[in-house]
């Protein structure tokens, strides 16, 4: 399995459901598709 590293600045949005998900917009130039994507997410305040 190949990785890579990409860095991007994007908004975080809540699922307005019961769940409360949180998901963030990737940016398409940071995917190929069919690419399956994990992450790890730095908040900086």
């Amino acid at each position: 399995m190949n990785s890579h590293t990409v860095q991007f600045t994007a908004k975080i949005w809540l699922y307005p459901g019961k769940a409360g998900w949180h998901f963030v917009s990737v940016p398409k130039e940071a995917v190929k598709a069919g690419d399956e994507i994990t992450c790890a997410i730095k908040i900086h305040t």
